[in-house]
């Protein structure tokens, strides 16, 4: 059943998707080891705006994944983040919008921090 949804996964082009979704279970699986957990109830990833990464894709890989783990019922909660922070006035600030202008100075020199990762924030464990 999983070689069929692997097959499934790849074949609708998401492969570069179902790679970071296998190395966040794996990052999940070895923190619940290590803690000697049971279950895992959650598991929380940052993705940065810049990445090509799609959030419906990399869902669909992890919940595929994720089964006759001790992670088959965990909810997989993704945030989008793009830090800036201002070169004048220091401010740093995640941008709701379009970061061309800083929320306390209105200048324009805004720099992005970062934006182009995938990772692990935290592990809900029982």
């Amino acid at each position: 059943m999983i070689a069929s949804s692997l097959h499934y996964v790849v074949h609708w082009g998401r492969m570069h998707e179902l790679g970071i979704a296998q190395e966040i279970l794996n990052t999940a699986l070895e923190t619940g080891k290590r803690e000697g957990a049971s279950k895992i109830m959650s598991v929380h990833v940052k993705v940065g705006q810049h990445t090509t990464v799609d959030v419906a894709d990399f869902r669909f890989c992890f919940d595929a994944l994720k089964a006759r783990t001790i992670a088959a019922e965990a909810e997989l909660v993704v945030e989008t983040a793009l830090p800036a922070a201002c070169r004048v006035c220091k401010t740093s600030f995640f941008p709701t919008q379009d970061p061309s202008a800083c929320p306390a100075c209105g200048s324009s020199e805004v720099e992005i921090m970062s934006g182009r990762e995938v990772y692990v924030d935290s592990v809900e464990l029982v």
